[in-house]
């Protein structure tokens, strides 16, 4: 629910989730729940522009994860796959929400360096397109189509919300561009539009 609230914008009702999270797991939360808890209170503060207790709460939440030890986390942090890759792509939003391109920019690459692309192709390829999306606010037009392809190649397959969020925005950018945008820009829109078309061709 705290994922859903700031994706859409509600900072507050974000926090307000992961904070009763906190608060209810206090005596029997593991680190990496409790990691997870933290890094989403920081997603929240982020969004409600808190920048010093956004950066205090992200470290405390790189903490928490420190500690954990193999085989003791309950069976759903191990379903949703929340570890190393995970606690820094949601730092990288948080960064990214707090106008910290750079720094967001790092950890989208630290997560895609960490991340199993072959095991969780979905989030590999959102990991991707993130990443893409920061490096395009930033001026790295290259850098950004490069990891945009990448992340269509991920995505063959794949048919979800998030992705096909993903491949609109991509489109939505380089159509910015307006109509002299790089060659290489081109073959990417016309990637996308591919992808597009056969996603919207297969039964859902």
């Amino acid at each position: 629910m705290a994922v859903q609230a700031v994706d859409l914008g509600h900072g507050q009702a974000c926090r307000h989730l992961a904070e009763s999270a906190l608060e209810i797991s206090r005596k029997s939360a593991t680190p990496g729940a409790a990691a997870l808890f933290t890094v989403m209170k920081a997603r929240g503060l982020a969004a409600e522009r808190h920048a010093a207790q956004t950066t205090k709460t992200l470290q405390r939440a790189e903490t928490l994860l420190s500690r954990v030890a193999p085989g003791t986390e309950p069976s759903w942090i191990n379903r949703i796959g929340f570890g190393k890759p995970s606690l820094a792509h949601l730092t990288a939003h948080a960064l990214r929400d707090l106008g910290d391109l750079a720094e967001a920019e790092h950890q989208f690459k630290r997560s895609r360096a960490t991340r199993d692309g072959v095991g969780h192709p979905r989030t590999y390829s959102l990991t991707l397109a993130n990443l893409a999306d920061v490096q395009f606010t930033r001026g790295l037009l290259p850098q950004a189509c490069q990891n945009w392809s990448t992340s269509l190649d991920a995505m063959a397959g794949i048919r979800s919300a998030r992705t096909d969020q993903a491949v609109r925005n991509l489109r939505s950018r380089l159509a910015t561009l307006g109509p002299r945008k790089p060659t290489f820009a081109q073959q990417l829109n016309q990637h996308a539009a591919a992808w597009q078309q056969t996603t919207t061709s297969r039964p859902a």
